[in-house]
């Protein structure tokens, strides 16, 4: 007869009850709460956001503005606390089970070799094992001195960037070429990602071409009007680190669109802690940087001005009378005020970010100048260990009055004009409201373009972003997660141009003027 061998009681009541000392085991090794400072090494000034974590378990936290921190749930035994900051060393130290309170001091990264820098949306690697040349700019380093424009402010920061204004006129205008420009007729901008999502940098022209003619001739390019890049809609206020990937190994990441480079623009959260209100007003006005040297007669006869200029030039010539036709123009020094207020804070779970910028710059050159008014909300919520999701929003209105800059083949624009009018020929309005004219090569007086004509640029726009993250396996020295991210980047430009007849260089048709509308968005 064969026997059947049955579990005893007593196997069946271990297995279960296995478990359930082994929970009681992990149970009774306890947790403990971990607070501190971090303070810088130089300084001995306390690091905020610093970003405090122990590695493999998912625990961490940030310093607030006095460089302290708070983690709850480490283990009740010696651990391993890492402390990293922009700008710093990375720095590990071992924790003892009897200490509840450490002050770790970091030492600054010169030469940036321990620097996390992003190379995809997703992608974190140290600086040494980066496959592509990146440069780094923080907060910190933007808001030192104040930008008009983000790029404007890397400015001078970045190695390899040549960064220039297309004009002086109110509003932006610049172009970038990062490690010069590598096409004759293709373009040369880089490729532009704001939280994750790639974004306009489009310039649409205002078409002041069909009053200046500026594209007559060999060069039949629209893009001669100093027209503005839409990533000068932007407040840099609102940046907390921008990466510049250089070169075409950048392709490799983001595709053919980044054949010439990538910026990476990564927008400022909220921490955990209370909540922080901060309050930035600024006054100031702008100047001329420098003037043109132009001949002023001055100890001439009126032979010798007659000889340059014509008989036209003998009536209006008197010795000793000059005047700055350039001050005359460009001499403003209005007052222009910018407003930044921001409010952030949060818990372990939720974090936010809010800011609205209000500016108001008055250009140097009479009916110009530029608002600006932006409102950016950023959400984080955690929806369980190792889910996270996040929210960016950003609304932006400008207003601008260009001016008339620029190429120009009439001789219209002032410092196509101001060359040939002689400095002692008064352009200022007359008492019964005209304008003299000089008989010379350029039909036109500044003075008079800029008091009756308009060009005005207004633009609505609109960034949001959402991504999720899930943080499906973490280690002491590497990471695995999935990020699905979306994102909507719309703008609407409308510039308004209007030449009144009154001008010198209307023609004599009739008409009411030049009236010129642009309106278009992307």
């Amino acid at each position: 007869m064969e026997r059947v061998a049955r579990p005893s009681l007593a196997l069946i009541f271990s297995l279960f009850l296995l478990p359930i000392l082994q929970l009681a085991d992990l149970h009774a090794q306890g947790t403990r709460v971990l607070s501190g400072t971090v303070i810088d090494g130089e300084t001995g000034q306390r690091v905020p956001l610093a970003q405090v974590t122990v590695p493999g378990t998912g625990i961490g936290s940030a310093t607030d503005d006095d460089g302290a921190f708070r983690l709850d749930g480490v283990p009740d035994e010696p651990f391993t606390l890492q402390v990293e900051r922009l700008g710093y060393r990375t720095r590990q130290i071992t924790v003892p089970p009897t200490e509840d309170n450490v002050e770790i001091v970091l030492a600054f990264d010169y030469l940036q070799v321990d620097e996390v820098v992003v190379t995809g949306r997703a992608t974190a690697v140290g600086r040494r094992n980066a496959a592509v040349s990146i440069a780094t700019v923080s907060a910190q380093e933007i808001e030192r001195v104040p930008a008009a424009s983000v790029e404007k402010a890397l400015q001078g920061k970045v190695a390899g960037a040549d960064i220039q204004k297309n004009s002086g006129a109110p509003g932006g205008g610049i172009s970038v070429d990062l490690r010069g420009v590598s096409s004759i007729i293709g373009a040369s901008e880089p490729l532009y990602v704001v939280d994750g999502v790639i974004v306009s940098n489009v310039s649409i022209p205002n078409n002041q071409v069909v009053v200046s003619a500026a594209n007559v001739g060999s060069n039949t390019s629209t893009f001669q009007t100093d027209e503005v890049n839409r990533i000068a809609d932007l407040n840099p206020n609102d940046i907390e680190r921008i990466e510049i990937l250089k070169g075409a190994a950048a392709s490799a990441i983001y595709g053919s669109k980044a054949s010439n480079g990538v910026v990476l623009i990564t927008t400022k959260r909220g921490q955990p802690g209370e909540a922080r209100i901060n309050l930035t007003q600024r006054f100031g006005v702008f100047d001329l940087s420098e003037k043109l040297d132009y001949r002023s007669f001055e100890g001439e006869t009126v032979e010798e001005v007659v000889r340059v200029f014509g008989e036209a030039a003998r009536a209006p010539f008197q010795e000793g009378q000059f005047f700055d036709h350039e001050e005359e123009l460009a001499g403003r020094n209005d007052l222009s005020t910018e407003t930044i207020v921001s409010l952030s804070g949060g818990d372990e779970n939720t974090t936010f970010y809010a800011s609205g910028l209000v500016k108001n710059d008055e250009g140097v050159v009479i009916n110009t100048g530029y608002e600006k008014q932006s409102l950016r909300v950023n959400l984080q919520q955690a929806i369980a260990d190792r889910w996270e999701i996040g929210v960016s929003t950003n609304v932006l209105h400008t207003e601008a009055q260009r001016g008339f800059f620029n190429n120009d083949n009439f001789l219209i624009t002032p410092y196509f004009a101001l060359p040939f009018i002689p400095r002692f020929f008064d352009l200022n309005q007359e008492p019964d409201g005209s304008f003299p004219l000089f008989p010379g090569a350029s039909p036109s007086n500044p003075l008079q373009t800029f008091a009756l004509m308009q060009n005005e640029e207004e633009i609505w726009r609109f960034l949001g972003s959402a991504d999720l993250t899930v943080d499906v396996w973490r280690g002491d020295r590497s990471a695995l997660q999935l990020v699905s991210n979306g994102g909507l980047d719309w703008f609407r430009q409308r510039n308004d141009l209007f030449f009144p007849p009154a001008l010198f260089f209307e023609d004599d048709d009739g008409l009411p003027g030049t009236s010129l509308l642009t309106d278009g968005d992307n």
